[in-house]
């Protein structure tokens, strides 16, 4: 078993092999707290024009489910077909243990500090999955 932690603890500092190093101390890091939104039609119109532009309707409409996250808050997780499940990935692991066998295969912590970070302080994400047999019909 990998020591995902550890590993990202060495490396906390290693800048990135590209690019210009940035000082991580210079950005706030602290999760925000938002509301979770049960129902996105109660949106302010601001946030549902905003989100329009992204693409996200918040009617729902042809779409098999959604995931939104304000800053390190998941606002709204919510699957419209039997079949899919959509949450958290703080969620997920917490709940599915096979989580651990994907989680962190596609980019190594100890690449540089910025995957580190990410690792160490991990403000969620999503997992978004497909039951045997279900077919699901829009995007999510």
């Amino acid at each position: 078993m990998r020591d995902l932690d550890k590993d990202a603890l060495q490396a906390k500092e290693k800048k990135a092999s590209f690019g210009q190093d940035i000082d991580l101390d210079a950005y706030e890091s602290e999760p925000v707290s938002h509301e979770y939104v049960k129902d996105l039609a109660a949106l302010p119109v601001a946030d549902k024009t905003r989100m329009i532009m992204a693409g996200i309707d918040a009617r729902e409409k042809e779409r098999s489910g959604t995931f939104l996250q304000k800053d390190s808050s998941v606002i709204h997780a919510h699957s419209r077909q039997e079949g899919l499940e959509v949450m958290p990935i703080k969620e997920a692991l917490k709940q599915h243990d096979w989580v651990k066998d994907y989680y962190w295969n596609l980019a190594a912590v100890d690449t540089d500090k910025y995957t580190a970070r990410a690792r160490l302080a991990l403000h969620n994400g999503y997992v978004i999955r497909a039951l045997p047999g279900s077919k699901v019909i829009y995007p999510v």
